[in-house]
């Protein structure tokens, strides 16, 4: 039997949080967008899983750390599931191409 699996893939900074034009890696940086909250809670009553996709090449960079970036996405997941709209997976690419991981 084939399984119909809704997913709502959603970017971080800009699309949840507010891009501030600096990284962010602490959680006093995260500004939910207004009611984006409000829009993925209803995604999730439609039957959605939510994934949230991230480019994080601050990592790379030396300006934020892993751990730095998980506390984040843990907490912005704290401020969501508030609001029933929790995500379901959260993945980030830590990489960029002017800093080749060494």
């Amino acid at each position: 039997m084939v399984q119909t699996i809704k997913v709502l893939f959603l970017d971080r900074d800009g699309t949840i949080n507010q891009d501030t034009g600096s990284y962010i890696f602490t959680k006093e940086q995260l500004i939910l967008i207004d009611r984006a909250d409000e829009a993925i809670a209803l995604a999730k009553r439609a039957g959605f899983h939510i994934v949230i996709i991230s480019n994080q090449a601050g990592i790379a960079r030396g300006i934020a750390t892993v751990e730095q970036v998980e506390d984040v996405n843990r907490y912005l997941n704290e401020l969501l599931l508030a609001q029933n709209a929790g995500f379901d997976r959260c993945y980030y690419c830590p990489y960029h191409p002017e800093y080749p991981p060494s």
